[in-house]
């Protein structure tokens, strides 16, 4: 061994220790590398490609442009703790922080799935498929099958650091996939946009049907709950017809330091928000630290995909105060979705375009041959008219 790697090892080896001793116990066990970034330390992930940001040569410009993980300390009655954070990207104004999305399990299938004689051993030979996009997208792969299912699915997986879980087993033969918000937070630098890609070029049928935004004023510079208590009664929560309802938790009229929340919405529609004095629920009774999370569920509204890149314009659109993140107009609402209401084949076409047009004008131009494109992106099960289509609608073409 060299000199060079001898005295690489005894730093890797002080380093770590000065980290222990320093920084409290995490629930979730990954290795970070901490570098200095100001005032605060910064938690690289490991899978982080050091060719896009290497920390022995970032500057304060790069950490402004990444969305890196940082701590936010709070002073408890068992000294200082920490909790991760994940940065938004520059221009953004919110993570993710809760992702669930369902496709085809046909998604997956390759000779070894296909083989397959018994439906166990099938469902078994697509989940290891599963993991590994997903360890490839996200850098953590599944663990462990769980001994029961959940969301109605017959079987279910923990990903690594339980970082979310996969879904398989009956419910018309899909998968189903949830990110939780430490897969979010861990998962590779720009999952974002590579999940994005994968869902439109490669998945058979993907649907998100819950993604949760958050956003994390650390200092009170702009925000506080009472603030947006106000806004509830003025209307700043309302977007037409009646108020949203409103709950609080916590002490209200005595204040105590222990945190308060305020619940907007119903957990059973569509959208429901949590605000709450995070830092002071964490323990530290003078933290003016407020967090701010918008659930979306798939119930009622169509979620597109691309909410994953482009997560600020659909949570600045949330509610009209929420003008006090950001004054930008460029804002997208998720699109309503009437139960038992039908859509004209105009709207369909207009969905279309919005969500695949540009895929749809780059394979034209790599095909050059619309024949072979349509018989390639038609080549699908199910084939029937699709049920929501107002048939009175279909223009008549000659042929």
């Amino acid at each position: 061994m060299t000199d060079f790697e001898n005295n690489a090892k005894v730093y890797m080896a002080g380093l770590k220790a000065k980290q222990d001793k320093k920084l409290p116990s995490k629930d979730v066990v990954i290795p970070f590398l901490s570098v200095a970034n100001s005032v605060k330390q910064v938690f690289l992930n490991p899978a982080l490609d050091a060719t896009v940001l290497n920390p022995v040569t970032a500057t304060a410009a790069d950490y402004k442009v990444y969305p890196l993980l940082n701590t936010d300390g709070v002073i408890t009655a068992d000294g200082l703790q920490t909790e991760m954070i994940r940065r938004p990207a520059e221009g953004e104004k919110c993570v993710i922080d809760w992702l669930s999305v369902t496709m085809q399990a046909a998604t997956f299938e390759n000779d070894r799935t296909s083989e397959q004689v018994h439906e166990s051993f099938r469902q078994s030979a697509l989940i290891d498929n599963v993991s590994t996009v997903l360890h490839d997208i996200f850098g953590l792969g599944i663990d462990k099958e769980n001994k029961s299912g959940r969301n109605f699915y017959e079987r279910s997986y923990t990903l690594e650091h339980n970082a979310g879980f996969v879904c398989i087993g009956g419910q018309n033969d899909t998968i189903m996939i949830s990110i939780n918000g430490v897969g979010c937070t861990y998962g590779k630098q720009g999952w974002e946009a590579h999940f994005n890609a994968w869902l439109n070029l490669f998945c058979q049928e993907p649907k998100i049907t819950r993604i949760d935004l958050a956003h994390d004023d650390l200092y009170g510079e702009y925000t506080s709950i009472d603030w947006f208590n106000e806004q509830h009664t003025i209307g700043g929560f309302t977007n037409g017809g009646r108020p949203p309802a409103v709950e609080w938790r916590g002490d209200w009229k005595k204040p105590n330091g222990k945190g308060r929340s305020l619940y907007v919405g119903s957990r059973d529609s569509s959208k429901f928000t949590r605000i709450y004095e995070k830092g002071r629920q964490l323990g530290d009774k003078n933290s003016l630290w407020l967090r701010t999370e918008v659930e979306y569920k798939s119930r009622d509204i169509f979620i597109p995909l691309d909410v994953l890149t482009n997560p600020s314009q659909f949570f600045l659109a949330s509610y009209p105060c929420f003008h006090i993140f950001d004054g930008q107009t460029d804002v997208s609402k998720f699109e309503r979705v009437e139960k038992q209401n039908l859509m004209t084949f105009d709207q369909a076409v207009e969905i279309l375009k919005n969500q695949y047009g540009r895929y749809l004008h780059f394979f034209r131009q790599v095909y050059d041959d619309d024949t072979a494109l349509l018989d390639l992106l038609t080549d699908i099960k199910n084939k029937a008219v699709p049920e929501r289509i107002d048939p009175l609608t279909i223009p008549k073409l000659s042929h």
